[in-house]
């Protein structure tokens, strides 16, 4: 996975330790992880005992190496992805939502913007012709129960999820520990989408899980020294990359 070095750390942090980005509605998943009470550290056999429990894969998806960028969604905050990835929630909406009142969009998905709902309809526009068929079938497993309430923030998730299952099934098992119950719950209702689709699916929203990639990027970059140079002039400093410093790999 060709990646910079502290996103590769970070992601094998959190590809290895179940813990890490634990949503609240799985704890009662993992009694070896959590322990007894009072125990305050969590040590390495417990950690292979709780991904044997969770049937977590050992490695990711094969196919994650073509596709790093990806690794970001891991990374990311429920907040990121609402700004990054909310064109993914369209997948599960239907066409009741062209016509729709604004008040029923900030009833039934919590969307009180006339900007941001003018968006998602234009994301909800531009699906592929060809997953036309899949997200009609999508929309209506979602959608079937009128009384049910699922925002569009909940939306972005189970889109995301769908995705996921349907393409990188080890990522997701592991990415589904993040979210709450409900939206593993919901994207186990919906069909996977043909493998043959996958073109279109990554084609559509390259521009928008690149984005995210690099914002996440940004926030794991290699700090920088800034080192006095005794040969230049007070207040001229030289920057130096710490890897260099310390004899990195590449030294």
């Amino acid at each position: 996975m060709s990646l910079p070095k502290t996103l590769q750390v970070e992601w094998w942090r959190w590809w290895s330790n179940p813990l890490i980005g634990l949503n609240s509605d799985h704890q009662h998943r993992m009694p070896y992880a959590l322990g007894t009470a009072g125990k305050s550290s969590v040590d390495y056999f417990q950690l292979l005992q709780t991904r044997s429990v969770l049937e977590l894969d050992d490695h990711p998806d094969q196919d994650l190496l073509h596709y790093p960028e990806l690794i970001s969604i891991s990374l990311s905050t429920q907040k990121q992805l609402e700004i990054h990835l909310i064109k993914v929630a369209s997948l599960t909406l239907d066409s009741s939502i062209i016509h729709a009142r604004p008040q029923e969009w900030d009833q039934k998905f919590n969307v009180k913007s006339a900007d941001e709902i003018r968006k998602i309809i234009e994301f909800y526009r531009s699906i592929p012709v060809r997953l036309n068929r899949w997200q009609y079938q999508c929309a209506n497993a979602i959608n079937q129960d009128d009384r049910l309430v699922i925002s569009i923030q909940t939306r972005i998730e189970i889109g995301l999820g769908v995705v996921l299952k349907s393409y990188f099934p080890s990522f997701f098992k592991r990415w589904a520990l993040k979210v709450p119950h409900q939206v593993v719950r919901l994207v186990d209702t919906i069909d996977p989408i043909e493998q043959g689709l996958w073109k279109e699916v990554h084609e559509w929203l390259a521009t928008e899980v690149q984005a995210l990639f690099d914002e996440i990027n940004q926030q794991h970059q290699e700090p920088k020294l800034e080192i006095e140079n005794d040969l230049l002039l007070d207040d001229d400093y030289t920057t130096v990359d710490v890897d260099q410093l310390y004899g990195g790999a590449n030294a």
